[in-house]
């Protein structure tokens, strides 16, 4: 079941990459501590340096791909990573492609501090990226997308989860949490 988990739900609100890029200083309070204190410096190129191997490559590989099965036999691509004491499942926007994501530096940047304190679980939704693509006249709802979530969750194993949206991904977060705390009321706060 999903839980409400204020630190976490904080990072909803980052909206692409203004906790990461501009003037990070008005950004602190929207940061929910993905920013440290050299985050402030330098976004003309300096900062980047880190993220790239002396070839160009990003260093941060994207991690193995998987795939789950929805009820309809939809395959949904998901993929799993970081370590800690929760479960958080991110929907991006509807135009992700999970392993494109990773060669973004400001992305792979957010991924990885997101993964420095919990268990992330990342996917494309059905249409989208490296999921089943879907007809022009047959797009999919957003309790489809919702059940390419449960989908996702079932094949990590996960019950107890996080959910963190960006854009678009933050309203099917925001019922697919109604409709688990209607559901599982004992996992809410």
């Amino acid at each position: 079941a999903a839980r409400w988990i204020p630190d976490l739900l904080a990072l909803a609100s980052l909206t692409g990459q203004s906790a990461l890029a501009g003037d990070c200083e008005q950004e602190r309070s929207n940061c929910a501590g993905l920013c440290s204190s050299s985050d402030a410096s330098d976004w003309s190129g300096q900062r980047w340096r880190g993220l790239f191997d002396q070839t160009g490559a990003a260093m941060n590989a994207s991690p193995e791909t998987r795939y789950a099965r929805t009820a309809d036999g939809v395959h949904v691509a998901y993929q799993l990573f970081g370590e800690g004491p929760v479960n958080a499942v991110f929907v991006p926007w509807w135009w992700n492609n999970l392993e494109a994501a990773w060669e973004e530096p400001g992305v792979a940047q957010f991924y990885d501090r997101l993964g420095s304190f919990c268990r992330v679980l990342v996917f494309d939704q059905r249409g989208t990226g490296l999921s089943d693509p879907v007809a022009l006249n047959a797009l999919p709802s957003l309790e489809e997308w919702m059940d390419d979530l449960r989908a996702v969750l079932d094949a990590a194993g996960w019950n107890d989860v996080a959910v963190i949206g960006h854009g678009d991904g933050g309203l099917m977060c925001l019922l697919f949490a109604r409709r688990a705390a209607r559901s599982e009321p004992e996992h809410w706060c």
